[in-house]
């Protein structure tokens, strides 16, 4: 799929936007990537982070056939893109089986978060941001993870200066592990 993009973008093309996250990628970066197009290469160019209202979460893991990940914005946006980096990279690169009630830690040090799979209730299922595999909800080890995620994230957020600090922050993540 990517180097079919990266041959469109040899035809003329000044972009390539992934409908199913939202994204939008310049065609340099594309072509860069579609010489690799290894799993870290495929997990940038489809994730993305967002964040909403009282939420955290990645849109796109559907992309690669895995949940996505979601956290109370109850933390900084720094620390949310960091634990959801965190999570979804240990999900993709090293294949746990993963459980409900089990926790997670970015470092020893760091704060526990219990996770629990749920339904992916975030956009409807004919949504092309939902993500059939469901979401894995990261919550602070000791609170209630129950509460499902409501459906009011299927609105388009607006570029608010905590979303965007968040999708910055991902970025400046990205370009330091890749």
């Amino acid at each position: 799929m990517m180097l079919a993009a990266a041959a469109l973008l040899k035809c003329g093309g000044i972009a390539i936007k992934i409908e199913s996250t939202g994204i939008a990628h310049p065609a340099k970066k594309w072509e860069e990537w579609s010489e690799k197009a290894d799993l870290p290469t495929l997990f940038r160019a489809y994730v993305t982070y967002i964040g909403s209202g009282d939420l955290f979460y990645s849109c796109g893991m559907h992309n690669l056939g895995y949940p996505d990940c979601v956290v109370q914005a109850e933390i900084e946006p720094q620390t949310a893109a960091e634990l959801i980096d965190a999570f979804l990279r240990y999900l993709l690169f090293d294949g746990p089986e993963l459980e409900d009630g089990q926790t997670f830690s970015v470092k020893a040090e760091a704060p526990r978060y219990k996770i629990e799979h749920q339904k992916c209730t975030m956009f409807e299922p004919d949504h092309l941001f939902h993500n059939p595999y469901g979401v894995w909800k990261l919550a602070p080890a000791g609170k209630s993870v129950s509460r499902e995620i409501s459906t009011f994230m299927g609105r388009r957020t607006t570029q608010g200066t905590k979303k965007r600090a968040f999708h910055t922050l991902r970025e400046f993540l990205f370009d330091s592990h890749l």
